[in-house]
């Protein structure tokens, strides 16, 4: 099972009720995963054509979308508000696709073994091809009452995103510190670890004494309200696995290492059915993909019986 809470919060997978389940990364609530689908681009139509070059290597407009469209709700959301993500993106697919390009030059695609793991990889896509189209759902697949009833049954998941109550310990963790630091850093966080776990009314002293985040360290760590869609996804799967008053193991996070004590929390609202079901489709079309294609794999071995040869 996958680990959650009594707020809903998901870490990895969920099960629907019915077949099939719905994979949710780094997300505060399923309603977050929901949301950030459902935002708008975030200026796409503006690229210039040639989005970065290198070496007489260019990147372009269409190029960068298909590589944003292959990203998760949430890195589209965190693309959206940071340029310097995007920037990251475009550099990383450029830098490949030089080095593909004097990969080329040097004769490596006329490499046996290369050529093997090319087939290989372009028989995989025609095989994925092959079987999506041999197993698409008829067309107004699926209804309005499998999708209503598919929403009756996980309205509780179907939620926006709540809030919490936190309190921190942070040790920071400057981008130029070298080897010994970080190392003493790391240790720092786990023996206030070790020391706050022991007795947890030590939490609020050590953070006034030890945590180098000035402002919730005079007060005892505490961080106020934060709402589920403003946090740092990268911390997100900590704080939303902690029930009431637990610690949270030591977080890494680029700006050093965090300790994250939840106070309270708060569920959202459940969304309404309109807000929630193209991602309901979406799933729906995917289960029935999946039950459409053991049902091909079953007939094809009757109408064609296997014979294996190996114990």
């Amino acid at each position: 099972a996958t680990p959650h809470n009594e707020r809903g919060c998901f870490i990895r997978e969920r099960p629907l009720h019915g077949d099939g389940m719905i994979m949710i990364k780094y997300c505060w609530t399923l309603a977050t995963a929901l949301l950030l689908w459902t935002m708008p681009a975030w200026g796409e139509e503006s690229l210039p054509s040639v989005v970065a070059e290198m070496g007489g290597v260019k990147l372009s407009a269409e190029e960068f979308k298909a590589l944003v469209s292959q990203l998760t709700p949430e890195s589209k959301a965190n693309l959206a508000k940071e340029g310097q993500l995007r920037g990251k993106l475009a550099q990383d697919a450029l830098i490949k696709k030089f080095l593909a390009q004097q990969a080329r030059e040097a004769g490596f695609d006329k490499k046996p073994k290369v050529q093997k793991e090319m087939e290989r990889v372009a028989e995989q896509a025609m095989l994925a091809q092959y079987l999506a189209a041999q197993t698409e759902p008829p067309a107004g697949f699926p209804g309005e009452a499998e999708i209503s009833e598919l929403y009756e049954r996980n309205k509780e998941m179907m939620r926006k995103p709540g809030r919490v109550h936190l309190a921190q310990i942070f040790i920071a963790v400057p981008p130029d510190a070298d080897a010994a630091a970080k190392k003493e850093a790391r240790s720092r966080i786990y023996q206030i670890f070790k020391e706050v776990v022991a007795d947890h009314k030590k939490f609020a002293a050590a953070a006034k004494s030890k945590s180098n985040h000035q402002e919730s360290a005079a007060k005892g760590g505490d961080m106020g309200w934060v709402a589920g869609d403003q946090m740092n996804p990268e911390l997100v799967p900590v704080i939303g696995a902690l029930h009431t008053n637990e610690i949270s193991s030591p977080v890494r996070s680029q700006g050093g290492w965090h300790l994250f004590k939840l106070l309270e929390s708060q569920k959202g609202e459940i969304l309404p059915l309109s807000a929630v079901k193209p991602m309901l489709i979406n799933t729906l079309k995917r289960q029935e993909m999946q039950k459409r294609e053991q049902t091909f794999v079953q007939q094809l071995l009757q109408t064609t019986p296997a014979s294996i040869h190996i114990k």
